[in-house]
């Protein structure tokens, strides 16, 4: 199922430009390495009663834009700091 959607979503991706692609793949490196901490993070609010979380389908397409954002926004800050030295920090 899942190599359906993947090859679904490709086929209908084609017609993206390539600029935009490209953002998303420069992305994609350090959102998978800074997802984990977020998660993590969400888990510990959620098991001290900070935060609640419904798993429904609009539940999880908000839970996993917000990640993404948060994730997105740290790799943003990392390479204004460090500048040409952030792919050491945080590869993109």
């Amino acid at each position: 199922m899942m190599l359906l959607s993947i090859f679904l979503v490709a086929s209908r991706a084609e017609n993206l430009h390539a600029r935009t692609i490209d953002i998303l793949a420069g992305y994609s490196f350090g959102i998978f390495f800074l997802h984990g901490y977020f998660v993590a993070a969400m888990r510990i609010l959620e098991e001290r009663g900070l935060f609640s979380f419904a798993a429904s389908g609009l539940n999880l397409i908000l839970f996993t834009a917000l990640v993404c954002l948060a994730c997105i926004a740290v790799i943003q800050a990392v390479k204004r700091i460090f500048g040409r030295y952030s792919r050491y920090l945080v590869s993109t």
